[in-house]
């Protein structure tokens, strides 16, 4: 799965998505990286190089791969029970779709038990607010 989300391809989405219901919680884990990664990797082709000490992704452009439709595989792992891992990648990937419709997850994030978890939803939500 890790290879899947290391090659940065959009198109291997849908082979991993199915393994974000498995009743294994490393498999669910591992799953939930993959898809972060390749949406982070997608994301970041976009980003401003003019701005060097944080990210900002410029306006899609109209050449542009529009991921902004895998927002549903976000919901989808922010309902899950927070295992200290699926929710941290949930709200990494909120931050690159810039789902700010997800601003009530990322609420709720702040208060979990695991720091990962709790960072990562600060950091989406500071970024998410920075781009309004």
């Amino acid at each position: 799965m890790m290879t899947l989300g290391a090659s940065g391809k959009p198109y291997v989405i849908p082979w991993l998505v199915p393994f974000l219901d498995s009743n294994k919680k490393d498999i669910r884990i591992w799953a939930g990286a993959s898809i972060s990664k390749v949406v982070e990797i997608w994301a970041l082709q976009r980003r401003d190089p003019g701005i060097e000490d944080e990210v900002v992704l410029l306006p899609l452009k109209d050449t542009d791969l529009n991921i902004g439709p895998l927002r549903w595989i976000a919901l989808k792992m922010f309902d899950r029970v927070d295992d200290g891992n699926t929710h941290a990648y949930a709200a990494v990937m909120t931050r690159y779709l810039e789902a700010k419709e997800f601003e009530d997850e990322l609420l709720k994030s702040l208060k979990s038990k695991h720091p990962a978890v709790s960072n990562k939803a600060k950091w989406a939500l500071d970024s998410l607010v920075l781009s309004r």
